[in-house]
């Protein structure tokens, strides 16, 4: 039986005469042309409140919302405005292994330094739990070696001395003919309580140099009274801090102040005498306790017959070191203090709190917004948007890209607009528009896809000019 006339002149039919020889059809739906990877909301979590992982802005929108709505940052963070506020950031960003807890340290921390803070707590109690040390024990050993690391051309301890000298002497040059200065009292204050949270050498060495400097700016004010005074009075007090001041280089401090001769009545030198000699003899008692000659009870019963006379410091019976008002050299407590002090002298730009605005031309309007993203990409799905990878990998496989339903490529900002409109990129590549409504009933409707279809388009209006080619071809009731 012979084979049907259609069926055999098909066969017969060499490959080459049908039509489409050659050709493949590849159809990509808007869904796998558009998603890529899931997002997450960014923000960072602490004490149960979400903040930005940049400024450290508090974040009051929704969680759910931050990644779903794409938010940025629209907090104004407070900027410092005086050398304080910057050098009490920088220290605060150094205790948050020491104090991590603390608010003032906190407050200063902003950011993402803020993220080692919950860490950092959490390190701090499970080594002292592990080591059976006291957590003030452990704070102290953490500071000094933080503090003193030589590891670098400059410790932390003197940038933070050198930096605090440097404001105390701009403090003094601008107040110099005032009689007192607030500034210069708190960073004084500031200073001392910096030397007194740490000891060794280094810190004997900057203790020498940093009093001679304070006692010298003064020359030009000799007077009975008034800020000069106050200074030396303060730079004084600062060299009775040495650990051991029976050192030459101490001693020729010392003798190089008392020959500027600055203190006109010499109650500044009595005063720093009487002192040193008291000091000298607690030691010798501290001596005598560590020893076993004396006990301890004796010598506060010593002492304390002795309350009247004048001091500043004193020296810690038990351990030998200078101490403050019941606050020992060496001890981190200090350092914290001193941070305290330093931040009350801090000022900040009171700028507006947030924003509604998320796009860009607010960030425009005031470029000191954060505008930190508020959403992460996740692995989960690992997925990629395809029309990005054919425009990026596979610039020249197609000959032809067909658009159906190019009306719903219209809307501005959308995820499967940008998918298509990166595809009508394809250099080389003619493409059909598919649609059986062109436009919305409004012009506005086909300036995003013109604009994306047509070059000659593109060189009439730019991205941004929709008002005006609504203006030119819209229709005004």
């Amino acid at each position: 039986m012979s084979e049907p006339i259609l069926e055999q002149s098909l066969t017969t039919t060499t490959a080459q005469q049908l039509p489409g020889e050659g050709m493949t059809i590849y159809v990509l739906s808007r869904e796998t042309a558009k998603l890529g990877h899931a997002l997450a909301p960014g923000a960072t979590l602490l004490h149960n409140r979400y903040y930005c992982p940049r400024c450290g802005g508090r974040i009051t929108e929704p969680l759910e919302k931050l990644a779903a709505q794409r938010l940025t940052c629209s907090h104004v963070p407070a900027r410092p405005q005086n050398g304080a506020a910057r050098l009490a950031e920088y220290f605060a960003a150094h205790l948050v292994t020491v104090f991590p807890g603390e608010d003032v340290v906190a407050s200063l921390c902003q950011g993402r330094i803020q993220k080692q803070l919950l860490a950092t707590t959490e390190k701090v109690q499970k080594a002292a739990h592990s080591k059976g040390t006291d957590i003030q024990e452990l704070r102290n050993i953490v500071w000094q070696t933080r503090a003193l690391d030589s590891r670098y051309s400059e410790t932390l301890f003197e940038r933070l001395v050198r930096e605090l000298t440097r404001l105390l002497l701009a403090a003094y040059r601008r107040d110099a003919k005032r009689s007192s200065s607030n500034q210069v009292s708190e960073l004084s204050k500031t200073l001392h309580l910096l030397f007194l949270s740490a000891e060794g050498e280094l810190r004997e060495t900057l203790l020498t140099r940093t009093v001679t400097e304070l006692y010298q700016v003064t020359a030009a004010d000799p007077g009975l009274y008034g800020l000069g005074k106050d200074l030396r009075q303060q730079a004084l007090k600062l060299l009775l801090l040495a650990q051991n001041p029976e050192t030459a280089n101490w001693k020729e401090t010392v003798s190089s102040l008392k020959a500027l001769k600055l203190d006109v009545t010499g109650d500044l030198w009595n005063y720093f005498d009487t002192t040193h000699a008291r000091l000298l003899r607690e030691r010798d008692e501290a001596k005598a306790v560590q020893s076993g000659v004396i006990t301890l009870a004796t010598v506060g019963e010593k002492r304390q017959q002795a309350r009247s006379q004048v001091s500043y410091y004193s020296i810690n019976a038990a351990t030998g070191s200078v101490e403050k008002g019941g606050k020992r050299a060496g001890e981190a407590d200090n350092a914290l203090a001193a941070l305290t002090t330093l931040a009350g002298l801090a000022r900040y730009s009171r700028g507006r709190s947030w924003w509604k605005e998320r796009s860009v031309e607010s960030l425009l309007v005031n470029p000191n917004r954060c505008g930190e993203f508020l959403y992460q990409a996740t692995p989960n799905p690992r997925r990629y948007p395809l029309a990005r990878f054919i425009l990026k990998h596979r610039r020249n496989l197609f000959d032809l890209l067909v658009l159906d339903e190019a009306h719903e490529f219209a809307g501005d900002g959308s995820a499967q607009q940008k998918a298509a409109h990166r595809l009508v990129e394809l250099p080389g590549t003619p493409t059909l528009a598919l649609t059986g409504s062109l436009m919305g009933g409004y012009s506005s409707s086909l300036f995003t896809n013109f604009w994306s279809l047509s070059r000659s388009f593109r060189r009439e209006f730019g991205r941004e000019d929709k008002q005006q080619f609504i203006n030119r071809y819209g229709y005004r009731k």
